[in-house]
């Protein structure tokens, strides 16, 4: 640590200025936005758009999204496994507004499987990377700053999922939401990630550099 610098503004200073840690929080943080908004409209959907129990859907993709990471990244890397992923799974969360009774329930089951497993794969990737990239005696300072952050956009996602779903209703609310969440993706469609199999596997050093 630098002479004269407070531990609280250096582990600020390692997700502001880091490339990596800068770019997956951000990425992190509007992820959440939209994703705290499905999850504040997903029930009041279910049960007046779907006729369906608020527990009749869920559960499967966090499972395939648990065995699926190792595999994706061993082939892809992380970089680029972190891309495919946001490619591949979030354009399928649209399909759950289109649920309706009957045969449209499965876009329901197929749009929720793929936003639980595209969110575990993610989360997989980003924490193994945070834990192998940042010092140990930074790192949960280092999650801390960040979850202060997912935290924030979570509780700012909600409070506007449940204005949209009063003001427009909840199958539109859901639309907005969820189409929010496809923007964070766009963050990872830089050279940054997709030159690079892997995201960096330098460890940084207190003071913000890498060894």
């Amino acid at each position: 640590m630098r002479r004269g610098v407070p531990y609280r503004l250096l582990r600020l200073r390692f997700v502001a200025t880091d490339r990596y840690l800068r770019r997956l929080a951000v990425f992190a943080a509007f992820y959440n936005l939209g994703l705290s908004g499905y999850l504040a409209l997903i029930v009041v959907f279910l049960v007046r758009s779907a006729g369906l129990a608020s527990g009749a859907v869920g559960g499967t993709g966090g499972l395939l999204g648990a065995l699926a990471a190792g595999p994706l990244t061993r082939r892809y890397g992380t970089s680029r496994g972190l891309v495919l992923n946001a490619v591949c799974t979030t354009p399928f969360t649209l399909l759950i507004p289109l649920t309706a009774p009957g045969p449209r329930l499965a876009f329901c089951v197929a749009g929720v499987a793929m936003l639980e497993g595209g969110l575990i794969i993610a989360s997989i990737i980003m924490g193994s990377f945070e834990q192998a990239y940042c010092p140990p005696e930074m790192l949960g300072r280092v999650i801390t700053s960040t979850q202060m952050l997912t935290y924030g956009t979570a509780a700012l996602g909600a409070l506007l999922a449940g204005g949209l779903a009063s003001w427009l209703g909840p199958r539109n609310a859901m639309w907005i939401m969820l189409s929010a969440g496809l923007l964070p993706g766009a963050l990872l469609l830089t050279p940054m990630f997709i030159r690079h199999r892997d995201l960096s596997q330098r460890r940084l050093t207190a003071d913000g550099m890498t060894a």
